[in-house]
């Protein structure tokens, strides 16, 4: 059989060319007829989505979902080989689920009077009661564009897309397709007029926040290029959270997004070369358009475990920055377990621990040295 999917208290796994489906209670066959295997099983609540190739038509893949009750086909792709030689479609994302939508993308081949050939890449999104393209882009001859990843979080249907530039570059687009906008037109998220070189993009709840690699584009003189860019979007609210220069090392090294907001880590040279690297962890609320509340947050743990990032031995001293960045107005309370961490460092008696805050504008705040902690 294959692998167990688990979601909100329900596994569904295939065995034997069929699908199982255990709801918290009982395991259910959920399917039973003719076909060739089920493949690339996804689940999502009580919801399953998978492909079956046709019995009888063996070129084809169909598309089936389960809503707990009931199994419906939802759509089909034909990998079927024509006799120029063009493969009709195939599968460029496999179908993908949140609650009761799908979504999927496709590549059409065309082969054009001169031998030459055209791709049309299309979107496809089941919203729960019927499917429809959302999607479409035509590529001539250049195989390695068009649409590229694919997601889905509850409403929002995110992708990227390749493209070549006219100096025989290429770069990528992000756009996102709200089941909850009146637009049946998707958004272009990264509209900022750079030249991006990949893109990575994360969803959980209403938030979504991607990571660039871009440059100031060709015409613009001198071309700067900015190694880094993190963006987070919310409620129609598109907000730069970092954008580090290709210079000394810097770098966002990775993120993650959370109902809550977007949490990453950076890496980059305090003032030369000569200075080793300064690693820094940062979080920001995301609110969107929302008025925002003056409240005071539930306490968070930005970091753990400072003994794990270096070792010494010696008396030179170690200097660490540490910065929390929190884009919301109101009380916090700074809570720094200094005992448990201090005493993993195994430091000698005439060692010095201090721990000095400073707000945005770099002004003292406080100051505690080690016998506190003793």
């Amino acid at each position: 059989g294959g692998a167990y999917l688990a979601s909100e208290g329900n596994i569904a796994w295939t065995g034997g060319g069929e699908v199982y489906f255990f709801d918290g209670n009982e395991t259910i066959q959920i399917t039973d007829a003719a076909g060739i295997g089920r493949t690339n099983l996804q689940i999502s609540g009580v919801n399953a989505v998978w492909t079956r190739r046709d019995f009888q038509r063996r070129s084809v893949d169909e598309i089936f979902l389960y809503d707990g009750e009931t199994i419906k086909k939802i759509g089909e792709v034909d990998s079927l080989t024509e006799s120029n030689g063009a493969q009709k479609e195939r599968f460029i994302n496999r179908p993908k689920i949140s609650d009761e939508h799908v979504t999927w993308s496709i590549r059409e081949t065309v082969v054009n009077n001169d031998g030459t050939r055209t791709f049309i890449d299309k979107l496809y999104l089941y919203d729960g009661a019927e499917t429809s393209e959302i999607y479409s882009t035509t590529i001539d001859g250049i195989a390695l564009s068009g649409i590229q990843n694919l997601a889905i979080e509850g409403n929002h249907v995110v992708w990227t897309e390749r493209y070549r530039t006219p100096d025989f570059g290429a770069g990528d687009n992000l756009y996102l397709y709200d089941l909850d906008s009146n637009s049946a037109e998707p958004i272009l998220l990264n509209d900022d007029g750079l030249d991006s070189n990949g893109i990575r993009f994360g969803l959980a709840g209403e938030n979504i926040a991607w990571l660039t690699n871009s440059s100031v584009p060709a015409n613009i003189e001198p071309r700067i290029f900015v190694q880094d860019q993190l963006y987070a979007y919310r409620d129609g609210a598109i907000t730069q959270l970092s954008s580090l220069e290709l210079i000394q090392g810097n770098r966002i090294v990775d993120f993650e997004v959370l109902d809550s907001g977007v949490l990453w880590s950076s890496s980059s040279k305090a003032a030369s070369e000569d200075d080793p690297l300064l690693r820094e962890v940062f979080f920001a609320t995301t609110n969107g358009n929302e008025e925002q509340e003056e409240e005071t947050p539930d306490p968070v743990d930005f970091q753990e475990g400072l003994d794990r990032w270096w070792a010494t031995a010696g008396s030179e001293p170690i200097e660490v920055n540490w910065t929390i960045n929190v884009e919301q107005s109101g009380t916090y309370e700074l809570d720094i377990d200094g005992l448990s961490f201090f005493q993993g460092w195994r430091l000698t008696d005439d060692a010095t621990v201090s721990v000095t805050v400073v707000d945005e504008l770099g002004d003292f705040v406080t100051f505690a040295d080690r016998s506190e902690f003793d």
